[in-house]
């Protein structure tokens, strides 16, 4: 019996936003913490890359992978990649997800990092799916609000 909690459902948003697009397009999900999306997604039939700057959380989407790909597959589409580290990147996407953008995220300066590397992996043409932890805008201006905890706004 595993010690790992099932991940949470994946995001509705996410799903309706994807289901006119053909499961031939390639996807880099940015973030991929219990590897929820990235299950789905290739449940869906598309050619899947995730990554993740939390080792556990590479642990954790490797694990859900593993019932639907080889290993071999599972250790080269499931990468620990820092926000710095994502220029290491040698491909573009149609599309680049980051859902809950904490993972990469802490400060105004880390997301304009995110948003320019998420737009330099898009193949042309391609989409960004982003949400970002809402925060009241005194916790903003003040940049005392952690990133975390929140309803998410997709963008």
């Amino acid at each position: 019996m595993s010690s790992r909690r099932a991940p949470a459902p994946p995001s509705d948003r996410l799903l309706r936003t994807l289901a006119a697009v053909p499961v031939s397009s390639s996807v880099l999900n940015l973030g991929c913490g219990s590897g929820r999306h990235t299950e789905a997604l290739l449940r869906l039939g598309f050619p899947v890359h995730a990554c993740d700057p939390r080792p556990d959380a590479i642990e954790d989407t490797r694990a859900v992978v593993r019932d639907l790909v080889d290993e071999e597959t599972a250790q080269s589409c499931v990468q620990n990649r820092s926000l710095e580290a994502l220029d290491e990147i040698d491909a573009t996407f149609d599309w680049v997800i980051a859902d809950r953008t904490e993972a990469f995220v802490d400060s105004a300066a880390a997301l304009e990092s995110l948003l320019q590397k998420g737009h330099d992996l898009l193949s042309p043409g391609g989409w960004l799916y982003l949400t970002v932890p809402a925060v009241p805008e005194s916790e903003a201006e003040s940049g005392t609000s952690p990133p975390q905890g929140r309803d998410d706004v997709a963008i």
